[in-house]
C-alpha cells in the first residue's frame, strides 16, 4: 500500500469525522452560517479530494515505499509529536517557530541561515496578527509567549 493510498484514506475519515461533527452542531442559522458551517465545508472537501487521491492510487499499480518517504513520515510525526508536548511548557509562538525551523531545516532542506530567517519572520507576523491585534489568549510558557 502506498503512502498516498494510506493518506488518503486517513484523510477521508477525518474528512468525515469533521463533517459529522459540524452537522451536530448545525450549518445555518436564523441570521446565517452556524458553527458547523465551516467544519461542514472543510470536512466534506477534505473527504472528497481526499477519495480523489484515494482513487488515483489504484490507477498507479503497484507501488512500494521508499526510503525517503519513511524518513519524511518519521521526520513529520517526530516534528509534530515534539511540537505537542511543548506546546505548553514553551509556549505556542516559540514552540511554532521551532517546528518551522526543523521542517524547513531537516524536510525541505533549506540552509540554516533561510530556515531561521523565514521561521522568525513567520513567528513575527503570527504574533502580531494574534497576540498584539487580535489578542488571542494562546498558551503560553516559561518564557512568557
Amino acid at each position: 500500500m502506498s503512502g498516498d493510498r494510506i493518506a488518503g484514506l486517513l484523510g477521508m475519515i477525518c474528512g468525515l469525522y469533521w463533517g459529522v461533527m459540524g452537522y451536530n452542531y448545525g450549518i445555518w442559522g436564523q441570521t446565517g452560517p452556524a458553527s458547523g458551517f465551516i467544519p461542514v465545508t472543510f470536512g466534506s472537501l477534505t473527504f472528497v479530494l481526499s477519495a480523489i487521491l484515494f482513487g488515483q492510487t489504484f490507477a498507479q499499480g503497484g507501488i512500494r515505499f521508499s526510503i525517503e518517504e519513511i524518513r519524511t513520515v518519521v521526520l513529520i510525526s517526530v516534528f509534530t509529536g515534539t511540537a505537542i508536548f511543548l506546546l505548553n511548557k514553551l509556549g505556542t509562538m516559540p514552540t511554532l517557530g521551532l517546528l518551522i525551523l526543523l521542517w524547513l531545516r531537516f524536510l525541505e532542506r533549506y540552509p540554516w541561515a533561510a530556515a531561521i530567517k523565514i521561521s522568525a519572520g513567520t513567528i513575527a507576523v503570527a504574533y502580531f496578527v494574534f497576540v498584539v491585534w487580535l489578542q488571542v489568549p494562546l498558551p503560553t510558557g516559561w518564557l512568557g509567549f
